[in-house]
């Protein structure tokens, strides 16, 4: 696939705003769902990686189980779908910062409290239904304009009943400095 960008239609649905984060399994773009006219997250899976079934498996493994995911503190899945081979996923964008960048900024003692319990509330209610985070950092954490936070990025999310072979007896998954 070509590169994505600004004023591109992907898959007839979605119209590219920008391109607002690049990881090691994709890139997120700001666009407008069409038919809706709402601004979502789009999660592309990268085209490298699209080739390999099991990177694409991981990947929709995170809408999958954050789609049986219904907080206000979790970030909410529209869709998914595969466009030109590649997979995707529509999901709520949410109007802010990363909790990494706040922190940078420095954030008072009452913040830092209020930023937990949301965080807290939103692990209380996915471990309720069974779903374990497994990368849960400040980058993966968004905080709203308003306040409210949001965790995101469940892509290495594991359930109770989950027998894939996605991670090997033995194998680490998440991000070394938050493990």
């Amino acid at each position: 696939m070509a590169t994505i960008n600004k004023g591109d239609t992907f898959a007839n649905k979605f119209s590219i705003i920008e391109r607002v984060g690049i990881g090691g399994m994709c890139e997120v773009y700001r666009a407008e769902q069409i038919d809706l006219q709402r601004v979502i997250a789009l999660k592309v899976l990268r085209e490298e990686l699209a080739k390999d079934p099991t990177e694409r498996e991981r990947f929709l493994r995170e809408a999958k189980n954050c789609s049986h995911l219904n907080h206000p503190n979790i970030t909410a899945i529209y869709e998914t779908g595969v466009c030109k081979e590649q997979p995707y996923i529509a999901m709520e964008y949410v109007e802010g910062q990363t909790l990494e960048f706040l922190l940078q900024e420095g954030l008072s003692q009452k913040w830092s409290l209020t930023i937990i319990q949301q965080v807290s509330a939103a692990l209380e209610y996915a471990h309720e239904k069974k779903i374990i985070h497994r990368d849960l950092k400040p980058a993966n954490i968004l905080v709203r304009n308003d306040g409210e936070v949001k965790v995101a990025d469940w892509g290495l999310s594991k359930t109770e009943k989950d027998e894939s072979n996605l991670t090997k007896t033995g194998m680490v998954v998440g991000t070394p400095q938050y493990m």
